[in-house]
C-alpha cells in the first residue's frame, strides 16, 4: 500500500507514494520509512528525491511533514502513531485499514490524534470511490423508493476483505445495525482469517447482508440495493452501476418484474481512490474543510463490529 502495489499491472495508481507523485503540483514527497532493505531500495529507485529512513521519529523531526501515510501492518500502529504525533504532529494522518486489531489500541490511536488536533483519514478506499458515492446519491434521491435491503458480496478473509464489505454496508445505509446474526464458514478460512456470512436489521427497517462468495482468487465485490421502485446493482468488481426499474407483470397478477437494465455509471479505469484521499487531505491542510469521508470514529464503529463478529465466530454461535 505504501508504494509497491504499483508494481502490479494496474491502469490506476494504487499506492500512497504513487498518489503523492501524481499530485506533484500539491505535494512534495520528502521521505519514506521502512525496515525492509528491499522496500527501501525500491522506494529509492521510484522516489530518488525523497530521503529514506528506518526510524519514523527521526524522519518526523528532520522533515516535519504536513501529511503522513501509515501503511504498516495493523499490529503496533497505535504505538507508532503516538511516537510520530509526540515528535512532530502532522496536520493530517492517513492510516490504512484496519486502524488496529486490538480494540483498546484502536481507541488509543484515535485519542492521540484528537488530543493533538491531527486530522485522521482512514483508507477504506471504497468510500473514496466516485462510483460508490454516486450509488449513495441515487439511494438518497428517492428514485429507488424505500430501501428494503442492501447486500454486499465479497471474497473470504474477514479482516482483509470483509472489513471493506462491512464498512461499505454501514456507509451506504448510513446507520448502525440494531440486531445482527452471523454464520461461520470454516471451509473458507484462509491465511489465519475466518470467513462469515452476516445479516442485520437497521433502525430504518432496511435489511443488510454481507455474503461471502468464496476464496479470494475469484475476485467478486458486488453490491445489490433493492428499493420499492427499482434495483441498483454494482457489478464487475465495483466498476459498473446498473438500474433495473420495476413494472407490473403481465403474466403474474399482483407482481412486478424488472425492466431491462440501464447502465448508469462506469468507472474510469484510471480513477484512483488513493489520489482522491490525498486530494481531500490537501484540502484539509490548506482550507481546514471537513472533507473526510471516513474519520477515525467511523472506522472504529465498523471495526468494533468486526470484533463482535470475531467473538461470535470463536464462540461458535450467533450473536
Amino acid at each position: 500500500m505504501g508504494s509497491r502495489f504499483d508494481e502490479e499491472p494496474r491502469k490506476a495508481i494504487w499506492s500512497h507514494a504513487g498518489a503523492y507523485l501524481s499530485l506533484k503540483e500539491i505535494f512534495s514527497l520528502v521521505a519514506g520509512v521502512d525496515l525492509e532493505v528491499q522496500n527501501q531500495e525500491k522506494f529509492r529507485t521510484r522516489c530518488p528525491l525523497a530521503k529514506v529512513y528506518e526510524d519514523a521519529v527521526e524522519m518526523m523531526t528532520k522533515h516535519k511533514p504536513d501529511v503522513v501515510s501509515i501503511c504498516t501492518p495493523p499490529h503496533g500502529r497505535a504505538r507508532l502513531v503516538e511516537k510520530i504525533v509526540n515528535a512532530v504532529p502532522p496536520s493530517v494522518l492517513i492510516c490504512e485499514k484496519p486502524l488496529e486489531r486490538d480494540p483498546s489500541e484502536r481507541s488509543q490511536l484515535l485519542h492521540v490524534c484528537k488530543k493533538a488536533n491531527v486530522g485522521l483519514f482512514v483508507n477504506y478506499n471504497r468510500r473514496y470511490s466516485q462510483l460508490y458515492n454516486y450509488a449513495k446519491l441515487v439511494m438518497q434521491s428517492g428514485s429507488l423508493g424505500d430501501i428494503l435491503s442492501v447486500t454486499v458480496c465479497a471474497p473470504n478473509r474477514l479482516w482483509s476483505v470483509g472489513s471493506h464489505a462491512i464498512n461499505l454496508l454501514l456507509y451506504l445505509v448510513g446507520e448502525y445495525p440494531e440486531v445482527w446474526h452471523s454464520i461461520s464458514l470454516p471451509r473458507l478460512y484462509e491465511d489465519g482469517e475466518p470467513a462469515v456470512d452476516f445479516i442485520c436489521r437497521f433502525p430504518s427497517g432496511t435489511a443488510g447482508r454481507v455474503l461471502t462468495t468464496g476464496f479470494r482468487e475469484a475476485l467478486i465485490f458486488d453490491v445489490d440495493l433493492i428499493g420499492s421502485n427499482a434495483r441498483l446493482s454494482i457489478q464487475s468488481n465495483g466498476t459498473q452501476v446498473f438500474l433495473r426499474r420495476f413494472k407490473k407483470s403481465l403474466e403474474y397478477v399482483g407482481y412486478s418484474v424488472e425492466q431491462d437494465p440501464e447502465l448508469l455509471y462506469t468507472v474510469d479505469e484510471k480513477e484512483s481512490t488513493f489520489i482522491e484521499i490525498l486530494a481531500r487531505a490537501a484540502d484539509w491542510v490548506m482550507n481546514k474543510k471537513s472533507a473526510v469521508l471516513l474519520d477515525g470514529v467511523d472506522a472504529l464503529t465498523s471495526e468494533n463490529l468486526l470484533d463482535e463478529l470475531m467473538k461470535a465466530e470463536r464462540n461458535g454461535h450467533e450473536e
